[in-house]
């Protein structure tokens, strides 16, 4: 269980920075709309290969394939390149094999889920906002939010 804490601890540090340098590099495209869901979307997105496969692997590929709205903040390949790397996971994904470690990672790619359609604009036109996500291994029980600024 320690070990299950200080992962998650590691890589919530990780993907904090990640996210920060990462996330928002095509949003000068402006609002992007689409019949697509999430899972569908990511299909045909080579460089988001990994994130599918980390979400199937989670049991989440389904559920955002579905009909409820949801926004994801998708780190690419390289990024997950990275985070594998950084902490420790030679082999990727596969490194994920025990049911804590896919417990982790569940929640680890809910970090990076909310509840409905969140724009890019709506929280730069603010300038710093929490984005509410689903996942739920907080201290105290709750969802975890993300701070941009």
């Amino acid at each position: 269980m320690k070990k299950y804490i200080r992962l998650f601890a590691r890589y919530l540090a990780i993907s904090i920075l990640l996210l920060t340098v990462n996330s928002c590099n095509s949003d000068d495209d402006g609002p992007v709309t689409s019949d697509l869901t999430i899972t569908q979307t990511l299909l045909i997105e080579t460089e988001l290969s990994t994130l599918l496969e980390a979400l199937d692997l989670a049991g989440l590929a389904a559920d955002l394939n579905g009909t409820l709205f949801y926004t994801l903040l998708a780190p690419d390949n390289a990024a997950f390149s990275r985070f594998f790397n950084a902490n420790g996971f030679p082999n990727g994904l596969s490194d994920f094999d025990t049911p804590d470690e896919v417990a982790l990672l569940r929640q680890i790619l809910l970090y990076h889920v909310s509840e409905g359609s969140v724009r890019a604009e709506n929280y730069l036109s603010v300038g710093a906002a929490f984005f509410n996500t689903l996942s739920v291994e907080s201290p105290n029980g709750g969802r975890l939010s993300m701070f941009f600024n």
